[in-house]
């Protein structure tokens, strides 16, 4: 569906929970809702961004390829968001996305969400807070690849996904290969 969202669905989405409406509903008439069947490409790091995507659905993976070589960062599950730091900033992807099964994305203007930030305080700080998480996931990551043997970060890795699977009442299922590049 291109040409809009529905003005609940961003008001029921955790990122824009408390902002005001007029500015939910400049976003919603903005956005673009798409779905993609697995391995689904959404982008390539180097480019710039267009949109900021969110995950309404399904699962999808940042990484990174270098020659044959790839290595999974995040995986991204229902509200989460893409290299958000990317769109708002207008700096080109640090990593490459793609879905990991069928998945449904909410595509919001890069430049439309910069202009609700200038506009609104509390999308700003929703915005902050949402990079401050993933911030917090990548150095987790890397503090266990540099001080935790293999078994140790498989471990950790299996209990940080049940707890999350657990409070968000979710499945998230990954493939060997995604693990083993997800963990070094």
């Amino acid at each position: 569906m291109a040409g809009g969202a529905d003005v609940s669905l961003l008001e029921n989405m955790p990122l824009f929970q408390g902002i005001e409406l007029d500015c939910i509903k400049r976003l919603a008439a903005a956005a673009t809702l798409r779905a993609y069947p697995p391995k689904t490409q959404l982008f390539e790091e180097g480019e710039t961004p267009e949109a900021l995507h969110i995950v309404l659905s399904g699962v999808a993976e940042a990484f990174t390829r270098i020659g044959e070589k790839e290595c999974s960062i995040l995986i991204l599950s229902p509200s989460d968001a893409f290299m958000p730091a990317s769109a708002l900033v207008n700096e080109p992807y640090l990593l490459s996305a793609r879905t990991m099964k069928r998945s449904k994305l909410l595509l919001l203007p890069a430049d439309v969400v910069r202009d609700e930030m200038a506009r609104s305080t509390k999308l700003a700080c929703r915005l902050a807070h949402l990079l401050a998480g993933q911030t917090r996931v990548l150095l987790r990551h890397i503090k266990d690849v540099k001080t935790r043997s293999a078994p140790q970060r498989l471990a950790a890795y299996l209990l940080r996904i049940a707890e999350e699977s657990e409070s968000r009442n979710s499945e998230v299922l990954i493939s060997k290969q995604t693990l083993a590049s997800r963990l070094g």
